[in-house]
């Protein structure tokens, strides 16, 4: 049954993230930096793979943002806590840069879902702002990329026409 779940986690991150990447795509250039909501697409985009990246890891503590990381740039909007510092995101990240945090997060997946026992996926998340399993974690952090990405595939839809389309497995084990 365990090797069952990875395997379906392995699959659904792996969708997740194809159809993430493939908004990032057909994001034209002159939609880089218009805004989804109240925040640039290229950041919505950034938000989504520190996330990812981010829960991904054993918890907080040994979690290492990407070297290219800027103070904050994972907020959207403004910092979670008081006093609630409103998020200056001045620096656009490009594209490619963007497209490789996906494949980053992509291998990441591989390395830690192989690693998980049913012990860890019954443990704590690992994060002291979410109280449950680190397999609950595992399903919030699909929920995530799969809430965001509908968004920019939404915008998209809006703006071009089309966004990405559906995928139902993309398995990350070979």
């Amino acid at each position: 049954m365990l090797e069952l779940f990875r395997q379906s986690l392995a699959n659904q991150y792996g969708a997740a993230l194809k159809m993430l990447e493939e908004a990032i795509k057909n994001c034209q250039s002159e939609q880089w930096t218009a805004k989804v909501g109240k925040v640039p697409f290229w950041h919505v985009s950034y938000h989504v793979l520190f996330s990812t990246d981010m829960y991904l890891s054993p918890g907080y503590e040994k979690f290492r943002p990407q070297p290219f990381h800027r103070t904050s740039y994972n907020f959207l909007e403004r910092e979670p806590w008081p006093p609630f510092k409103q998020v200056v995101v001045d620096q656009v990240y490009e594209k490619s840069v963007i497209l490789g945090y996906v494949q980053a997060c992509r291998e990441k997946v591989i390395d830690i879902v192989k690693k998980e026992t049913e012990e860890t996926l019954a443990g704590p998340s690992g994060f002291h702002w979410i109280p449950f399993s680190r397999a609950e974690l595992h399903l919030y952090n699909l929920r995530h990329i799969q809430h965001h990405t509908g968004g920019l595939n939404a915008f998209l839809a809006r703006t071009q026409g089309k966004g990405a389309a559906w995928v139902g497995t993309d398995s990350l084990f070979k």
